[in-house]
């Protein structure tokens, strides 16, 4: 009896572990926009302060060219992909709840949990 109980406990903590796996996966791309997106506003941002600081020293079209360049980067932030970072977040929340109910469910629910995150793990390894 005490080594069975012992796999069991070894295939709970496999199933967390995976879940671990997927939730550290999610919120690394959370961060990645997030920080994809701070650093191309920063850049747009960083050359409209500079134009309009130094700007004065160049006239003309170089100057117009340049402040497009700029307002093109600063407005690119509406390009982050909301709907994808909706999506790891969705993810991250289904990832975390699915970790608390593996403690709690019965064996057959365990293995519908179990076989749920092996499919979620070979989509993410397949691409």
């Amino acid at each position: 009896m005490p080594i069975e109980r012992t796999f069991k406990a070894v295939d709970d903590m496999d199933t967390i572990e995976e879940l671990d796996v997927l939730v550290a996966n999610q919120r690394r791309a959370i961060r990645l926009y997030i920080f994809l997106a701070s650093a191309v506003f920063c850049l747009g941002l960083t050359l409209v302060i500079f134009m309009l600081l130094f700007g004065h020293n160049v006239a003309g079209e170089p100057m117009k060219t340049i402040m497009s360049i700029a307002g093109g980067f600063v407005s690119s932030v509406s390009l982050l992909p909301l709907k994808e970072l909706n999506a790891c977040k969705d993810r991250f929340n289904i990832y975390r709840s699915l970790q608390v109910q593996v403690s709690k469910a019965s064996e057959s629910e365990k293995q519908q949990i179990d076989s749920l995150v092996w499919e979620t793990l070979k989509k993410v390894a397949l691409g």
